[in-house]
């Protein structure tokens, strides 16, 4: 808990299997850096008649979301035994396939593990397509510390509800933005 009384998670990772939430992992988060980006498709249509071709909605490409998260064991309270390995396996886990139906199974065919990123208030249903980590700090022993992880996001579709809730949300914040003509 902070000074303020507000509690200090800001953002998470929610993993999903069998279509329920089976493990997340919490962390602070104060963007210095967060990279967004819609990718829409488009038809291009002659109509009979019209000097200028017309653009057709076509489909979206999966959204795109891009952060770099901080992983931190340098303070007291941390496992000195394990440093910052299980955040690090866990964040690596996710831009595997599902590590529990590949080893069950031949491991062919297995997706990735669907992925509930939340930051803040916003949500994304995705899958994490890039993951690099960079280790700065290690203590005595070679254990890790500190480190970066930088991590990509594609999403993924779920339902027309959720479709249909996202556009809601942006119809209202858009037209809280937008100026009115007189």
């Amino acid at each position: 808990m902070s000074y303020s009384g507000r509690p200090l998670k800001k953002g998470w990772l929610g993993r999903i299997r069998n279509g329920e939430l089976d493990g997340f992992y919490d962390f602070q988060y104060n963007p210095t850096d967060f990279t967004e980006s819609v990718n829409p498709q488009y038809s291009m249509v002659d109509p009979p008649g019209s000097p200028m071709p017309t653009a057709v909605f076509k489909s979206l490409s999966n959204d795109e979301v891009a952060f770099r998260l901080l992983l931190d064991a340098t303070d007291p309270y941390y496992d000195e035994q394990l440093g910052i390995w299980a955040q690090q396996a866990f964040l690596e886990s996710l831009a595997r396939p599902e590590l529990e139906t590949y080893m069950e199974g031949l491991g062919q065919f297995v997706p990735p593990p669907r992925v509930v990123l939340g930051l803040g208030p916003r949500i994304w249903d995705c899958v994490l397509t890039n993951y690099s980590f960079r280790t700065i700090r290690w203590n005595r022993e070679m254990i890790p510390t500190r480190g970066f992880a930088d991590v990509a996001f594609k999403t993924v579709f779920v339902d027309f509800d959720t479709i249909t809730g996202q556009y809601q949300e942006l119809l209202v914040y858009r037209d809280m933005a937008e100026l009115k003509g007189a």
